[in-house]
């Protein structure tokens, strides 16, 4: 009976085309990702004017909030926030804070930037201890409280709130 031989190694053109596509499949995907990246990363640079024309309507009092904080949008800006509403709310020294979510997650969780008339600082923050989480800064703009803050470029903040 003849001995089972191991196939032969298959020719370098063979080769070539799968690490090329392979190759390109890569770069590809790479490239995908990045500019998804930059794009959310960019939500203030994106959406900027609409954002601060929010932002002006409430200074003039053409947007209100409601006694918790809560602006329904109008129909003109509906679409700038997935449920059509943000928060806001006036601070002593005539500090406004306007909180547009760009994405809600379970419960109460939500994703989104934070407008600040001026730049927060310590004051601003109250502290939770979590235990075993450790101890840690959050903000309340209107109805939404523990927000955690991260300054992406002055007046913007990117915040989230996973409790939930």
């Amino acid at each position: 009976m003849p001995e089972p031989t191991d196939q032969p190694a298959k020719p370098l053109r063979t080769w070539r085309p799968m690490a090329m596509w392979t190759a390109g499949i890569l770069l590809a995907l790479g490239l995908a990702w990045f500019i998804g990246f930059r794009w959310l990363t960019s939500e203030p640079k994106l959406r900027n004017g609409t954002y601060l024309k929010i932002v002006d309507e409430i200074r003039a009092g053409t947007l209100k909030p409601d006694t918790s904080g809560t602006i329904v949008l109008p129909a003109s800006y509906r679409n700038v926030t997935p449920g059509g509403k943000v928060y806001a709310e006036t601070r002593p020294g005539n500090h406004l804070l306007v909180l547009f979510p760009t994405c809600y997650g379970r419960g109460s969780d939500l994703q989104g930037y934070l407008y600040s008339s001026v730049p927060l600082t310590t004051r601003d923050y109250y502290t939770v201890n979590w235990g075993v989480g450790g101890i840690a800064r959050h903000l309340k703009v209107g109805p939404v409280d523990l927000l955690t803050v991260n300054l992406v470029e002055t007046p913007w903040y990117e915040v989230s709130r996973l409790v939930d």
